[in-house]
């Protein structure tokens, strides 16, 4: 295997991986900090990524990669073989010991019980399972996933669809409960409504007896007074008024123009006179 100084340095970073799936929101890179154990000993993941459901899933990416750099540094196939062959026994060795720590059985966390080994390219990979075809589904038993930039892009992007679906759903709750909510408003000025009719219709019935009152009581003495000479001017008492309320069946969309309620395109015929506005038969 020639050395290639571009093949040797076409690796993608955990971070990058990150921005191309678009989940930064939802994942933490633990430079510094380090997770306690059940046990009392401390773990320390390069990445959580955070799933719905407050779940947790721990990223590595503390692979050795020196004797797969050897090899493309060296020259001689012997050597290349020989480094290329270390370098998976080094890949195996560190599926081990990942599987070991157990990062998902920390206290406090939900997780699913696995975690991934980040490997920065499909190259450094390769070299290790020509040579250990039995790698993957060894790594698989113990629970931890090999995953290459293209293969975490996949599985971040998988995750960031079910927040995307999460979020909907929470939007579909909150326009329910809006729903709800202005249901219950609807009702209540509806009610109120209702309560200022009752209220115009007392109004009308006291001011039509107020009416009556003066008619009978006042204006007929009034009157003949009128007919005496004494008043020059007869008095006529206040018109009463109809105590029913139209039914409102439409709102019109603008409140200037009469509304055809009727759909014969003549509008509101309710204040014509007998005769007025009226089709004619036939």
């Amino acid at each position: 295997m020639p050395a290639s100084s571009t093949t040797r340095c076409s690796c993608t970073s955990p971070q990058r991986v990150v921005e191309l799936a678009g989940m930064q929101q939802h994942c933490d890179f633990l430079t510094q900090d380090s997770t306690a154990q059940e046990d009392g000993s401390k773990q320390r993941p390069d990445l959580t990524v955070t799933l719905t459901g407050g779940r947790t899933i721990f990223v590595d990416s503390k692979v050795p990669l020196s004797s797969y750099l050897d090899a493309h540094d060296a020259s001689e196939p012997a050597v290349i073989e020989a480094k290329l062959q270390a370098h998976a026994k080094s890949v195996k060795a560190h599926v081990d010991a990942l599987a070991k720590k157990e990062y998902w059985n920390q206290p406090g966390l939900q997780s699913p019980e696995l975690v991934v080994l980040f490997i920065p390219g499909e190259a450094f990979l390769a070299p290790a399972l020509e040579r250990d075809t039995t790698l993957l589904d060894a790594a698989m038993e113990k629970k931890v996933i090999i995953a290459t930039p293209t293969t975490l892009v996949a599985m971040l992007r998988t995750i960031e669809f079910s927040w995307r679906q999460e979020r909907l759903s929470q939007n579909a709750q909150k326009i329910l409960d809006l729903g709800k909510e202005m249901f219950d408003r609807i009702q209540k000025v509806s009610t109120d409504f209702a309560g200022v009719g009752k209220a115009l219709g007392k109004a009308t019935d006291a001011y039509n007896a107020a009416v009556g009152s003066l008619e009978t009581r006042l204006f007929v003495t009034a009157r003949k007074l009128h007919e005496l000479g004494s008043s020059p001017n007869d008095v006529e008492a206040p018109a009463a008024q109809d105590k029913g309320l139209r039914p409102l069946t439409s709102i019109p969309g603008d409140v200037s123009q009469p509304t055809d309620i009727a759909g014969d395109g003549y509008g509101d015929t309710t204040d014509l006179q007998p005769g007025q506005g009226q089709r004619s038969a036939g």
